[in-house]
């Protein structure tokens, strides 16, 4: 625990930062039991722990450490999984194959589903229901959560800010924050 906080950057009194990878040749640097020991360390060090993993090419590795393995490391101790696509037709179709793939791996643990940069110009005239009809397809049943396109995330971007900091308040911003107290109690 001590060590993951030594690694980690203080973005409020509440946050610590800890970066990943910066290119994806390093990821043959990482192995699944590193990162799961890192994640069981962070686990220990705050009462949350979030770690975002990147879109997996969900192939086996030809030689190696895998993407996936690694990836799979991570979800193995997890609590919860929050799937993000984008909401148009490319991250529709790529939630579609990792939600099968996530079907494959057997794990029962809490999904949500997240649709972000929703607008009409992506995925039509009525978008939720668009979202609802597609991903109703694959994902039966499944309740996701949507936010919708927004200019300030990309000036919170350029800023190096995070959402709501700093002046970079946005609807995302509040989207999101409604999204999470749904999951984490005050």
């Amino acid at each position: 625990p001590a060590d993951t906080l030594g690694a980690s950057v203080m973005r409020s009194e509440n946050l610590h930062v800890i970066t990943g990878l910066v290119t994806p040749h390093r990821w043959r640097e990482v192995s699944k039991p590193g990162i799961e020991s890192i994640v069981g360390a962070l686990r220990l060090s705050a009462r949350y722990s979030v770690v975002d993993v990147a879109s997996t090419s969900l192939e086996k590795a030809s030689r190696g450490a895998s993407r996936d393995d690694t990836a799979l490391g991570v979800l193995e101790r997890a609590d919860r999984l929050v799937i993000v696509a984008r909401g148009d037709i490319v991250g529709i179709n790529r939630l579609s194959f990792l939600a099968r793939w996530w079907d494959e791996q057997g794990r029962d643990i809490p999904v949500d589903v997240i649709v972000n940069r929703v607008n009409a110009d992506a995925i039509g005239p009525r978008p939720v229901a668009a979202l609802q009809a597609a991903i109703g397809a694959f994902m039966p049943g499944r309740i996701f959560h949507t936010v919708n396109e927004d200019p300030g995330v990309a000036r919170a971007s350029l800023r190096a800010k995070a959402l709501g900091e700093n002046g970079t308040r946005c609807v995302a911003a509040d989207a999101l924050e409604a999204i999470v107290a749904q999951w984490v109690p005050t």
